[in-house]
């Protein structure tokens, strides 16, 4: 059995999840001859223009509203090809035209075309021979549960891209996202877009605080480059080959080997620090195990008392989401008022027929205006409102990380292992903009005594009665789409606290099945340990040797 099997085998032994993640990638790595470079970041920090500017063709699409969360693969072909994999295991050939319909939230809603990963083959991409892009979904962006989770991705990360805009250099989420990343990447480095915005000093400040920010916090020196795709972009597009492929591109073979072996022995470093756990509490008479499970969860870990918690901060948070929204779209209705009512003086001109034909075509007219209007509004500050999902994900991800790292502290005081953990990372869906509802022109049925209202005479008279519904209709239908968007969110809040509780329990029942281990094991621990010690051993052999 080679050490890929035995890590494997050892993984579904002690179900470890994680670690059986890191092996998958790692085999798929060492199968496949080309390297895997993952673009990674923030919602609108430019990652799908970085790849389209690398590739020199525009094929990603990019706008002010984020793709659903399909992982769009890039890589060399001698000719074009588009490959849509679903998530049934059957895939379609496409072409480029085509593309928008399968990989973007406004032509595949909630990813209802259950699409798993776009393949793109490109001519141009020869320049790169030997790497694949990867275009993932933007953080902050709203995550479609059918796809690969930002956790997983995290665990399965070969080279990573952090792109991060100069507009808002090294957020919170952007040092979450590092930390996260650089536990499994082979390697990481972070890319600042826009750089066009900044004058070379202002640049270089920039820069300085993202570098001596990341080394203080992440302790770890990763490289920062820049990019635009506005100026200078050869001059930072050989930059970026020189710093980051075409060491890649030297020898693929020996670097994918070293990514590799490099995956196994983070595979093998975890599952070794969780049997360090069992094994210094299976040798402890079960009242000891019992008396160092209640040490270490107490009252405050109760699932109970956690459930509570994460419910309390989710109601807090619910609470406010009305508020919010109405801030951002409530000043904006007299100018939709506005502009509706400017539309119908120009196009009611136009309309011919009786009354009940014009007071029809009036409502279907209203609706469509109200609809275009009011989503062209929410469209534009979709941006707040995803900020308002993340934020609840940021505010929940902050209480799983303080209650982990309670535990982590009790372990470490009374067994001394400093033990590791994947972060909760939250999976987000996507919103829609509501439907408008319209009524009717008239509250009687005043409309179908048309013959006694000859248009030609009272055109203009009911022309006026339907100018002044438009401010009523515009504010029903304005607060109307603020309740409807305010269930959406909530309920998405409501989704993120089951998936918190979700991860603490998991969290929680790991845990306590390594701290429940029985002394009767306690040899095949032993056995499991020392193959793993020399398994990481053997690792690094093969490392220095590659």
């Amino acid at each position: 059995m080679n050490i890929e099997e035995t890590i494997d085998q050892l993984a579904e032994r002690y179900e470890l999840d994680q670690v059986k993640d890191i092996i998958k990638s790692a085999r798929e790595q060492a199968q496949g001859n080309t390297i895997d470079v993952a673009v990674l970041g923030q919602f609108k920090a430019g990652k799908s223009s970085l790849i389209n500017s690398l590739i020199g063709k525009d094929i990603l699409p990019t706008g002010v509203i984020p793709v659903t969360a399909i992982i769009t693969r890039v890589f060399y072909s001698p000719t074009e090809s588009i490959t849509i994999k679903f998530l049934d295991n059957t895939q379609k050939e496409i072409n480029l035209q085509e593309l928008k319909q399968y990989i973007t939230e406004t032509e595949n809603p909630q990813n209802k075309k259950n699409v798993e990963s776009a393949e793109i083959g490109l001519p141009q991409m020869q320049w790169l021979n030997g790497i694949r892009l990867i275009d993932t979904p933007g953080l902050g962006s709203i995550f479609d549960n059918n796809t690969e989770t930002t956790q997983r991705w995290s665990a399965q990360t070969t080279i990573a891209l952090i792109v991060i805009s100069t507009e808002r250099p090294l957020s919170e989420q952007d040092r979450k996202l590092l930390d996260e990343i650089k536990k499994f990447s082979y390697k990481t480095y972070c890319i600042l877009t826009k750089a066009d915005l900044f004058s070379d000093k202002q640049l270089t400040e920039i820069t300085q605080f993202v570098s001596q920010s990341l080394k203080t916090i992440l302790k770890a020196q990763i490289p920062v480059l820049h990019y635009s795709i506005k100026k200078d972009t050869e001059k930072h597009k050989q930059h970026i080959y020189q710093i980051i492929f075409e060491p890649l591109l030297t020898n693929t073979s020996a670097q994918i080997n070293k990514i590799y072996n490099y995956k196994l022995l983070r595979s093998a470093l975890l599952l070794q620090n969780y049997l360090r756990i069992a094994h210094q509490a299976s040798v402890k008479t079960q009242q000891e195990q019992r008396e160092l499970k209640e040490k270490i969860f107490n009252s405050q870990t109760s699932a109970n008392f956690l459930y509570q918690q994460v419910q309390l901060i989710a109601s807090d948070l619910k609470t406010q989401v009305r508020h919010k929204l109405e801030q951002v779209l409530l000043p904006h209705k007299q100018q939709i008022i506005k502009n509706i009512q400017d539309n119908f003086v120009k196009e009611y001109k136009t309309w011919n027929g009786n009354l009940y034909q014009i007071s029809r075509k009036y409502e279907s007219w209203l609706k469509d205006n109200l609809q275009e209007q009011i989503k062209i509004t929410v469209e534009r500050y979709r941006p707040q409102m995803l900020d308002i999902v993340q934020d609840s994900a940021q505010r929940l991800s902050f209480f799983t990380e303080t209650f982990t790292e309670n535990i982590k502290k009790k372990i470490l005081s009374s067994l001394g292992i400093e033990i590791k953990t994947i972060k909760w990372q939250a999976q987000l869906r996507p919103f829609h903009t509501p439907d408008i509802s319209v009524y009717r022109a008239f509250d009687s049925n005043i409309d179908l005594l048309w013959f006694l209202f000859p248009m030609f005479i009272f055109k203009n008279t009911f022309g006026k009665q339907f100018l002044k519904q438009i401010p009523q209709e515009v504010k029903k239908n304005l607060y109307r789409t603020i309740s409807l968007l305010t269930g959406i969110i909530n309920q998405e809040i409501e989704q993120l606290a089951q998936q918190a509780i979700g991860y603490i329990n998991q969290y929680i029942d790991t845990i306590s099945k390594a701290l429940s281990i029985q002394g009767e094991k306690i040899a095949q621990l032993e056995s499991d340990l020392d193959t793993l010690s020399h398994i990481t051993n053997q690792i690094a052999t093969n490392a220095e040797n590659a």
